[in-house]
């Protein structure tokens, strides 16, 4: 009987010594994952901050490659001029924070719309929604460029050149930031078409007695829309803001074609060209490497700036989005 219960007892501390072991191994697997993902995603940021702030002299015959024995802000100096980033600056902030706006104000409006009103084109409607969402912008490429080119609101500026009042049948809106806030405050500016799809889907998952109580109160359907049911999709709105902030301030393609060389991530794309074709015989090797580090970090900072102070509310947006919707 005594030999039996010391057996257990053997057997009982073998199992949670098997268990300890296991759960150190897992703890030690979990970490070296973690640590493999930070490398991955923090490398970049490293590289760029190492190699901005070295001195290309001294790069060239440092033995220790990622940590730079004498730092310096030539490099940074360098891109600031060549990016006229100050000016790209304003501008693309402008752009970003103006587009963002009109884009929670006009595709909440429209998810509203679509998830609370009955009409007959209601369907069809919501097709031209998930089209803007397939179809890719170089798609209308040419019709948007000629539509920017000669901008006439309902026909005003025609009417109005024919009647002698104006010189011109439209206004050229090329090169102008009106070229990204007139499409967002329309709901038809970039991934408008998916934000509206996220505010929809948050809508129709919201308890419609909230509308039917703010009704009996005596409110009407823009009023109910502002008092109540605005204050309740804090979650949607914070989403799509922070997309439409990355999406804005990243975008290359529409930003080269509508405002060409007034944006940072333009100015980014063009300053390896800038070296090449013009100052080339100027600067080495390292020296373009350095003002290219150094432009790539300039142009992520502020992003990596609000991703720090706004982490918490876009992990919390996500999933709760992601519930509802």
């Amino acid at each position: 009987m005594i030999m039996n219960r010391a057996n257990y007892l053997t057997a009982d501390k073998v199992k949670i010594a098997g268990t300890r072991t296991a759960g150190w191994g897992i703890k030690i697997l979990r970490t070296l994952f973690i640590i493999g993902l930070c490398y991955i995603f923090l490398f970049p940021v490293y590289y760029f901050i190492v190699t901005a702030i070295q001195d290309p002299l001294t790069a060239r015959t440092n033995v220790v490659v990622w940590i730079p024995s004498h730092l310096t802000l030539d490099n940074i100096r360098l891109a600031l001029e060549l990016m006229e980033y100050r000016a790209t600056l304003v501008q693309t902030l402008s752009i970003t924070l103006f587009s963002t706006l009109g884009l929670m104000i006009s595709c909440s409006m429209a998810g509203y719309g679509f998830a609370r009103f009955e009409f007959r084109e209601k369907k069809i409607a919501f097709f031209f929604v998930i089209m803007i969402i397939v179809v890719p912008p170089q798609t209308v490429m040419i019709p948007t460029v000629l539509n920017f080119l000669s901008f006439d609101f309902l026909g005003i500026m025609r009417l109005t050149y024919r009647l002698g009042i104006t010189e011109s049948a439209g206004i050229n809106l090329l090169n102008t930031r009106w070229t990204f806030i007139l499409p967002s405050i329309f709901a038809s500016g970039i991934r408008a078409g998916l934000f509206i799809f996220i505010f929809r889907q948050f809508f129709t998952n919201m308890p419609k007695e909230l509308e039917e109580a703010a009704r009996i109160d005596g409110c009407g359907a823009i009023k109910t829309f502002i008092r109540v049911i605005v204050p309740l999709t804090g979650p949607a709105f914070i989403t799509v803001m922070l997309f439409s902030i990355v999406w804005h301030w990243n975008d290359t393609y529409l930003a080269s074609l509508f405002v060409r060389d007034q944006t940072v991530s333009v100015q980014l794309d063009r300053l390896f060209l800038t070296f090449e074709n013009n100052i080339a015989h100027r600067f080495g090797m390292m020296e373009m490497r350095g003002a290219l580090a150094a432009g790539s970090l300039l142009t992520i900072s502020p992003i990596l700036i609000l991703y720090v102070f706004l982490q918490r509310y876009f992990t919390e947006s996500i999933e709760r989005a992601g519930i509802v919707g």
